[in-house]
């Protein structure tokens, strides 16, 4: 007896009607998944390299010079000479491109803002101590600020150190507790000469 189109049911005995993929169909079925589950895994695959080789988990990878174990960044000025040799604690020092007696300079060094303090507040300890060690010490300015959104206070001194007279732009730099200090210290009369360098390392200052 032929089946209606569309039933349910059938009308001879009753029985419901199912159907069924055969199991040819059913292969099919089966070969086509797995080929796109093997095709979606290839395409992250290589997204993952892609992002791997072009460094787009590391947040520092397109500044002049980085410091993953510091958590910082930046672009250094160009055509200053870089000293990572740790001299005298710091994490870097530039150097600028000149033949006198005294070579300006920016050197960085990285910490924690100590328990207890402001930014401010440890500005201001840190000022009083170099008061006390250097000769002709003079606050010439200071005041809090900031750096690519980042809590930061500046400040500008001048002293003699031997037969040097010295001018000093600090900046501190804060970012979830942890500091980078940036210090630019100068022959008073090359101080404006130099400057840009500063500029250029405060601008592009990225700490993660």
């Amino acid at each position: 007896m032929e089946l209606k189109e569309n039933s349910n049911f059938c009308d001879n005995c009753g029985s419901q009607i199912t159907s069924e993929i055969s199991p040819k169909k059913n292969k099919k079925i089966i070969a086509i998944a797995a080929i796109v589950v093997v095709v979606v895994i290839a395409i992250i695959a290589v997204t993952m390299v892609w992002i791997s080789s072009n460094n787009l988990f590391d947040p520092l990878s397109n500044l002049g010079y980085s410091n993953t174990e510091h958590g910082f960044g930046l672009n250094p000025p160009t055509g200053w000479t870089t000293d990572t040799s740790g001299l005298l604690g710091t994490i870097v020092v530039f150097y600028a491109p000149v033949n006198d007696d005294f070579t300006e300079n920016i050197n960085i060094l990285s910490g924690q803002l100590p328990s207890g303090y402001t930014l401010a507040s440890y500005v201001e300890l840190n000022q009083n101590q170099l008061e006390t060690y250097f000769t002709d010490y003079n606050l010439l300015s200071s005041n809090p600020t900031t750096v690519n959104g980042m809590n930061a206070y500046e400040y500008v001194n001048t002293y003699t150190q031997g037969i040097f007279n010295i001018k000093v732009k600090q900046v501190f730099v804060e970012k979830n507790s942890k500091l980078i200090v940036l210090t630019y210290t100068a022959n008073i009369d090359d101080y404006s000469t130099y400057f840009y360098g500063l500029e250029q390392c405060v601008n592009s200052l990225k700490i993660v």
